[in-house]
């Protein structure tokens, strides 16, 4: 009896953890899109390359970048980031 317990454990314990996807790998962000290019946005925007969710993304969209659809999201970012900076106030330095 113990060791079918002891099977249905560690079966159990193997499912799960297979089960568990990374969505934060390059390759993760390269399968979903929309994720890659929200995530990309929120790092451009607030600068935060050394994350490692916001490297991989950037990867991701680097290697993507010929995809349908990604260069256009892409260009929309780039433009949306730019009219933020500008509407950002200038620290006065006199």
């Amino acid at each position: 009896m113990k060791l079918k317990t002891l099977t249905f454990v560690v079966l159990a314990s193997v499912a799960a953890l297979t089960g568990c996807e990374d969505k934060t790998s390059v390759e993760w962000y390269t399968a979903h899109h929309d994720d890659m290019l929200k995530k990309y946005e929120e790092c451009y925007i607030s600068h935060t390359w050394e994350a490692e969710d916001c490297y991989h993304a950037k990867t991701a969209l680097h290697r993507e970048m010929n995809k349908p659809g990604v260069l256009t999201a892409y260009k929309a970012i780039v433009e949306k980031a730019n009219k933020l900076r500008q509407l950002a106030p200038v620290a006065d330095l006199n």
